[in-house]
């Protein structure tokens, strides 16, 4: 079984940690040649789904890379999905946050927006209300660790050091939603101002200047 193929099931599994992270980016760096664009959340996203024996097609996998020059859209990082995923950090460290709403019917400074975004109708936006967010749970993941968030949990991806490299399993259900929430204090728009582009050999050089920095 690959590297990558034994990270799959890792993910399928949501295994005790993993230790072949740097063998998963050296296959894919021999073997891929997907490219991927910059995602409103601030990280690049390569679909390397075609690489892993046995893909159910209820399940797709990404690579996820968040460079020193990352950027968010207006989006925010504060969001939910319409899918369950588990994620491996092969390279970097971040910490996830998990969120409970709570309504809040009337606006006060702690408020925040809460919107509906549609990435696949023109990039629509839609305004629910006002909520506040208490974070719940915190945690730190360095390389080799996997953790998941449920479909439909808010959930925000802070990276620590750059760049990190994760490797996501996104399970979609039988019935998708119809859209991700997202929570942001100022002005939604779904829409990028640019989608720049990254090449799977690129991360391995991003991930040799960096050691070339230690040096």
């Amino acid at each position: 079984m690959s590297a990558l193929d034994s990270a799959a099931k890792a993910l399928r599994e949501c295994g005790p940690d993993f230790s072949l992270c740097t063998e998963v980016l050296q296959e894919l760096m021999e073997i891929g040649s997907s490219t991927g664009e910059k995602h409103p959340l601030g990280f690049f996203r390569v679909d390397v789904s075609e690489y892993i024996t046995d893909c159910d097609p209820s399940e797709r996998f990404y690579l996820h890379v968040w460079r020193p020059d990352a950027r968010i859209d207006s989006l925010g990082l504060v969001h939910t999905h319409i899918f369950t995923i588990t994620s491996l950090v092969l390279k970097g460290c971040l910490e996830n946050v998990i969120y409970r709403v709570e309504r809040n019917p009337e606006r006060t400074p702690d408020s925040i927006g809460e919107y509906r975004v549609e990435y696949t109708r023109g990039g629509s936006v839609m305004h629910l209300g006002d909520v506040q967010l208490v974070a719940v749970d915190r945690a730190r993941h360095v390389e080799g660790r996997l953790y998941g968030v449920e479909l439909g949990t808010p959930h925000e991806t802070r990276v620590v050091s750059y760049p990190t490299v994760t490797l996501i399993r996104k399970l979609f259900p039988a019935l998708p939603d119809s859209g991700p929430l997202v929570y942001s204090a100022g002005v939604v728009d779904s829409r990028s101002s640019e989608r720049p582009r990254l090449k799977i050999s690129d991360v391995g050089t991003l991930l040799e200047q960096k050691e070339a920095e230690r040096d």
